[in-house]
């Protein structure tokens, strides 16, 4: 709520840990305009649920996700 703006949710896991953020329940779908996520796709155990769970969380009206992310494997194995 920084600067008067209400409708903006920044997760900076450096200060704000993931088991802060909103809980299942708590964030409506087809709510979200924007989404970016940078450098983080390719630590999810599961980067296709994410994918789904952020599908699933966009705009119908034109939601938009930006991804920046390294390349890497699809699987977990061959990243190590």
């Amino acid at each position: 709520e920084q600067e008067g703006v209400k409708n903006i949710v920044l997760c900076d896991v450096a200060k704000r840990t993931v088991d802060k953020g909103p809980r299942p329940g708590q964030v409506v779908d087809n709510t979200f305009e924007f989404v970016y996520s940078h450098d983080l796709l390719h630590d999810m155990t599961n980067p296709r649920a994410l994918i789904r769970e952020i599908r699933g969380r966009l705009s119908r009206r034109g939601g938009c996700w930006v991804i920046v992310d390294v390349k890497c494997r699809e699987r977990l194995e061959d990243n190590l």
